[in-house]
């Protein structure tokens, strides 16, 4: 794949969709990959990649409304927790 001031639009295009099915390839390969791991118990377990990077996600969603909660039974205001929210008052800010 070779890109220059040269190529047209269609050999631009075809670079890229080859481009875009390299990187979904690649992440396929690493995405369905089966992950052996140990608990903190010592107790092996095996699970696909996709599976844990979900759990990273749920798990760190559950502690953010662990948090949340804690601070409402204090008296305190919170604030949202949903990532969306984080992206929107970043821009804000940014602009």
């Amino acid at each position: 794949m070779s890109v220059n001031e040269n190529n047209t639009i269609e050999q631009l295009f075809a670079n890229y969709v080859a481009l875009l099915n390299e990187y979904e390839q690649l992440g396929h390969d690493v995405l369905d990959r089966l992950v052996t791991y140990k608990s903190s118990e010592g107790i092996e377990y095996e699970n696909i990649c996709y599976e844990i990077i979900q759990h990273v996600v749920n798990h760190g969603t559950y502690h953010r409304g662990n948090i949340s909660a804690m601070l409402r039974q204090l008296g305190n205001k919170t604030i949202s927790t949903d990532y969306i929210y984080f992206l929107r008052e970043r821009a804000d800010i940014e602009r």
